[in-house]
C-alpha cells in the first residue's frame, strides 16, 4: 500500500511577460506625457494647473516604472516558487 501524491511536484512554469506588450505601454506613457506637458504649458488642464508641471507630465511614465517593476517582481516570484 503507498500513498499517491495529489499535487503536482514542480508547478508549471510561469508565462513571460511580453516585451513588446511593455514597450508599446512605455511609447504611450512617453506620448501621454509629453501632451500633459503641452496642455498644462498651454494652461488647458483645469483642476491639473493646480499640481508642478513636472508632476502631471512625469507621472505616465511613472505609474509606467512602477507596474513594469510590479510585474517583474511577481514574474520573479512565480518562477522561484516553480524552481523550489
Amino acid at each position: 500500500m503507498s500513498w499517491e501524491r495529489q499535487k503536482a511536484t514542480i508547478t508549471a512554469e510561469p508565462e513571460e511577460p511580453s516585451t513588446m506588450l511593455w514597450l508599446m505601454a512605455c511609447l504611450v506613457a512617453i506620448i501621454t506625457g509629453v501632451l500633459l506637458f503641452v496642455l498644462h504649458a498651454n494652461q488647458f488642464l483645469g483642476t491639473l494647473q493646480k499640481f508642478n508641471l513636472w508632476i502631471v507630465a512625469g507621472s505616465p511614465l511613472f505609474l509606467w516604472l512602477v507596474m513594469i517593476c510590479l510585474r517583474s517582481w511577481l514574474y520573479n516570484h512565480a518562477m522561484d516558487k516553480h524552481q523550489f
